[in-house]
C-alpha cells in the first residue's frame, strides 16, 4: 500500500488526500520554490512575522494520519503509522552537521530543511497503533536525541500534527528505510520513596552526587563536544547511586553550563535507560571512608561490577552451533569457559578450512579470524587451551609431512654427493635436488619478522598464532627485530605482502596470505600488542573482556567424570578429518538475497549508533565486524558440509547459522567497545583515566589570587561563572585553597 498524507490549506481545510512520495518530490524538486524563498529572504533581513504570515498561507500536510474533512482528532480516518520530528533554530554549521547524521539512520524516511530554513523535519516509518503513537514518538525522540547530542521539539507529538510544505533540493527519500519498532516493556517509576532506604542515611544527596561526579569523572571529561555525553554518564551513576531523578537534575542545572533543556533531556533519557539499576551502587555511594579506600572501591567497581557483568553469548546460539562446536561446550562447565572456549575455537578453525572462500565488498576473502580474550589473572581463560587442541592432530600431521620430506631431501642430496665423487671426465653432475618448506600449522608467536615471513612463505600463506600469555607476543612486538603488526594487519584482510632481502637479491611476494590468530591475556598485556585505541590492529580483533568471582571449583574424579584431555584428542582427530575433507575440492560460501536484506539495515544502525554515541574513530570497529560476521557464516557453513558430507562446490549458509552469526556479532560488538572505551589515545596506562576539568581550573590558578583573577581564567577555559563559583567552592571545602578575605583565594601548600 502507498503511503498517502493528508495536505490542508489554511490549517484546517482538506485539499486531498496523495502520496507522501509525491508531496516529498514537490520540496526535492522546487515546487513552493518561489513562497519558499521569499520566507526565508525575510528571515534574513529579520522581518519574522512577515515571514510567518506568508508561511501560514502555505498548503500543509499530515504525517501521521488521513483526516476526513477537517484536521482534528475526531476526524481521523487512518493511521498512517508515520511520525515526524523538528529541530529548530539551527545555525547553517549545525543544520550541516546534523543533516548527515540523520540521513545515516537506518530509520530516517526522509529528511529535509524546514519552511523558514532554520531547521529540519525528518519522517520516521513505525509499527505502533494510534493508542501508542504517543508512547512510539517519545521513543523515536528518544533515540534522536541520543544520536544527534540535540533536543528535538516535542511540540510535534500529536498525530493531527500539521507540517508546511517546503524546498529542499537535497531532500533525503529512502523509501526503504527500516521501521521503527515500539518497545512495550512496562518499565517501573523512580520515585522518592524508593529512594529513600536506610543507606541513605549516611551521607547528604549533595555529598552523594560529589562522589558520583568525581566517580563519573574517572570516565570522562567534561569539556566542548563531550558535555552531553558526560551528563548522561553522570546522571546514569546518579541513577545507579539511588540519587532521584529531579535531584540530579538540579545538580546538573547548578554546576554544568548546558543549557537547561538539554540537561533535562539528557537526566530524562538517561534515567529512562538505566531504570531497572536504581541504587544498584547505593551502598558504594554511601561509604564515608578514606580516599585511599574510596579509590579501590572504584576500582571494584570497574572490576566487578562491569567485568563480571559484561554480556555472555547467548545459550540459544550454543544449542544451533555445527556438532563440532557443541561436542567441545558439552563437557564445560561455566559460562565463562563455553565463550572463552567458542570464541578461541572459532578463531582456531577459521584456520582449518582449506579452499573455502567467499565474495565479501566484491573481494574473495577466507574466513580466518583474529581473536582477543581479555580478564584478570584465574579467571577461567584456560579453555582457551581446549580450543588450542582442536587443531593439534593437523598441525602435528603437517610437522610429520615436513620431517618425512627433509629426510628424503637429506637422503637426496647425500646421494648427489655421492655421485658427484666418482663422476668420470665429461660426465655432468646431478642436479642438486630442492629443499622442500618446513610447513607447520601453530607458528610460534615469539618470532622475529623475517622467520614469520618465512613461516607463512612455506606455509603457502596460511597459518595459526595461538598464543595463550599475550605477554609473549608483546615482549616480541618490543623488539626492533620483532614487530609483525604490518603483516598482520595486511593478513587480516588478504592483502599481498612483499619482501626484498640483501642476501641474494631475493624479492618474493605472498599472495592471499591466510592467517588465524587467538590471543588472551591480562588487559594491561594488550597494550604490548596494541598501544591505543588508534592503532589499526585494534579493530581487526573480536574481543571477549570479562573476570570471574573467585570460586573453587572440585577438581575430583566425581565431579568431573570426562576425560578432556582424550575427549579433545578426539575432536582433533575430527578436525583433521574434515581438512582432508574439505582440501579436495574448493568450496563458495554465500548469503542469500534475504539475508543480505537483513544484514546491511542491522549494520546501518551499528554505524549509525556507534558514530553517535561512542565516537567516529570506532566506526572501523562495525565495518570489520561485518567482515566477521561474513566469516562467522563462512565457518559453519564449512563444517556442516563436512558434516554432512556434501558434495557441492557452492553452498548457501542457512537462516539459523546466519542467525547465530549476527547474535555473536552483538556480543563481540559491546566487547570491542569496552575495549575502545578503555585503551589510551597515548599512554602506557590500560586504566587512562582522563584529568577533570576542576583539576586543569585548580592547576591554571596561580598561588594567590581573587575571584574576578579566576573568573578570567575560567573564561580561558570555556567554563561558565556559575560553574568557577562551585569549584572554588568545592576546592576551599576540599582544603586545596585557603579564603583570608571575601573575594580572595590562596592555593593551600600540602
Amino acid at each position: 500500500m502507498t503511503a498517502a498524507v493528508s495536505v490542508f490549506r489554511d490549517f484546517v481545510y482538506k485539499v486531498s488526500d496523495k502520496p507522501l512520495v509525491e508531496v516529498l518530490n514537490n520540496i526535492k524538486t522546487g515546487t513552493y520554490k518561489t513562497e519558499i524563498n521569499k520566507i526565508r529572504h525575510l528571515m534574513s533581513e529579520g522581518k519574522e512575522e512577515e515571514a510567518e504570515t506568508l508561511k501560514k498561507q502555505l498548503l500543509g500536510f499530515t504525517a501521521s494520519g488521513l483526516f476526513d474533512n477537517y484536521r482534528s482528532s475526531e476526524n481521523l480516518e487512518v493511521y498512517t503509522q508515520f511520525i515526524i520530528l523538528d529541530i529548530d533554530k539551527l545555525s547553517e554549521s549545525e543544520l550541516n552537521r546534523i543533516i548527515p547524521v540523520i540521513n545515516l539512520a537506518p530509520y530516517t524516511y526522509a529528511c529535509f530543511i524546514s519552511t523558514r530554513g532554520k531547521g529540519v523535519k525528518f519522517i520516521v516509518r513505525v509499527n505502533s497503533s494510534v493508542e501508542q503513537h504517543k508512547l512510539v514518538y517519545n521513543q523515536v525522540v528518544d533515540y534522536y536525541e541520543q544520536a544527534l547530542n540535540t533536543v528535538v521539539d516535542t511540540s510535534g507529538s500529536d498525530y493531527a500534527r500539521l507540517c508546511f510544505m517546503s524546498y529542499d533540493e537535497n531532500c533525503y527519500i529512502n523509501t526503504e528505510a527500516t521501521i521503527f519498532e515500539i518497545q512495550e516493556e512496562e518499565k517501573q517509576t523512580i520515585t522518592e520513596s524508593d529512594a529513600n532506604t536506610d543507606n541513605h542515611q549516611q551521607l547528604s544527596t549533595v555529598e552523594i552526587l560529589n562522589k558520583c561526579e568525581a566517580f563519573t569523572n574517572q570516565k570522562g571529561e567534561y569539556h566542548e563536544g563531550n558535555r552531553n555525553n558526560y551528563i548522561y554518564l553522570f546522571s546514569a551513576n546518579a541513577c545507579r547511586f539511588g540519587v532521584v531523578e529531579e535531584d540530579a537534575y538540579q545538580y546538573c542545572i547548578a554546576n554544568f553550563d548546558l543549557s537547561e533543556r538539554e540537561i533535562k533531556t539528557t537526566v530524562r533519557s538517561a534515567y529512562k535507560s538505566n531504570n531497572a539499576d536504581f541504587a544498584k551502587f547505593a551502598k558504594f555511594a554511601n561509604d564515608t571512608v578514606s580516599e585511599e579506600v574510596q579509590n579501590q572501591d572504584n576500582q571494584n567497581l570497574e572490576s566487578l561490577s562491569l567485568l563480571t557483568t559484561t554480556p555472555t553469548i547467548p545459550k540459544d546460539v550454543y544449542n544451533l552451533l555445527p556438532i563440532i562446536f557443541q561436542k567441545g561446550l558439552e563437557v564445560l562447565k561455566t559460562q565463562r569457559e563455553k565463550d572463552v572456549f567458542l570464541t578461541g575455537a572459532l578463531s582456531i578453525l577459521s584456520g582449518c578450512l582449506p579452499n573455502v572462500l567467499g565474495l565479501y565488498g566484491g573481494k574473495e576473502v577466507y574466513p580466518n579470524l583474529f581473536s582477543f580474550l581479555l580478564a584478570p589473572a584465574a579467571s577461567g581463560k584456560g579453555a582457551l587451551t581446549y580450543a588450542k587442541m582442536l587443531a593439534d592432530k593437523y598441525h602435528q600431521a603437517v610437522i610429520q609431512n615436513s620431517k618425512d620430506e627433509e629426510a628424503d631431501y637429506k637422503k637426496e642430496l647425500e646421494a648427489q654427493k655421492q655421485a658427484k665423487k666418482y663422476l668420470k671426465k665429461g660426465e655432468e653432475a646431478p642436479e642438486e635436488p630442492t629443499q622442500p618448506p618446513f610447513k607447520v600449522v601453530y607458528i610460534p608467536a615469539n618470532t622475529s619478522n623475517a622467520k614469520m615471513i618465512k613461516h607463512i612463505e612455506d606455509n603457502e600463506g596460511f597459518g595459526i598464532i595461538c598464543e595463550t600469555e599475550a605477554d609473549t607476543l608483546g615482549q616480541t612486538f618490543k623488539n626492533d627485530w620483532g614487530s609483525y603488526s604490518d603483516l598482520l594487519r595486511k593478513a587480516y584482510h588478504h592483502e599481498k605482502i612483499s619482501i626484498s632481502r640483501k642476501t641474494n637479491n631475493e624479492y618474493f611476494e605472498i599472495d592471499n596470505p591466510r592467517l588465524s590468530v587467538v590471543l588472551s591475556g591480562t588487559p594491561n598485556q594488550i597494550l604490548n600488542i596494541i598501544q591505543s585505541a588508534e592503532d589499526g590492529l585494534f579493530s581487526r580483533f573480536m574481543f571477549y573482556v570479562f573476570a570471574s568471582n573467585p570460586e573453587w571449583l572440585d577438581p575430583s574424579p566425581k565431579s568431573n567424570p570426562v576425560n578432556l584431555t582424550e575427549h579433545f584428542k578426539y575432536l582433533s582427530d575430527e578436525v583433521y578429518r574434515m581438512v582432508r575433507y574439505l582440501d579436495n575440492t574448493v568450496t563458495n560460501i554465500h548469503l542469500s538475497d534475504t539475508q543480505w536484506e537483513k544484514f546491511n539495515p542491522l549494520f546501518d544502525e551499528y554505524l549509525f549508533r556507534i558514530y553517535n554515541l561512542v565516537s567516529k574513530d570506532a566506526t572501523s570497529v562495525v565495518k570489520r565486524l561485518g567482515l566477521m560476521v561474513f566469516r562467522f557464516c563462512m565457518i559453519f557453513t564449512a563444517i556442516r558440509k563436512y558434516e554432512c558430507q556434501l558434495k557441492d562446490t557452492d553452498l548457501e549458509c542457512t537462516d539459523q547459522d546466519f542467525k547465530n552469526a549476527l547474535n555473536l556479532a552483538d556480543v563481540y560488538l559491546q566487547h570491542s567497545i569496552l575495549v575502545f572505551k578503555n585503551l589510551p589515545n597515548n599512554t602506557t596506562n590500560m586504566q587512562f583515566k582522563p584529568t577533570s576539568p576542576k583539576a586543569n581550573f585548580l592547576k591554571e590558578l596561580p598561588q594567590e589570587f581573587s575571584r574576578k583573577q579566576a573568573l578570567t581564567i575560567g573564561d580561558k577555559l570555556k567554563i561558565k561563572e556559575r560553574t568557577v563559583d562551585n569549584y572554588l567552592a568545592k576546592l576551599e571545602q576540599a582544603g586545596y585553597l585557603l579564603k583570608p578575605k571575601a573575594g580572595y583565594y590562596q592555593k593551600n601548600k600540602h
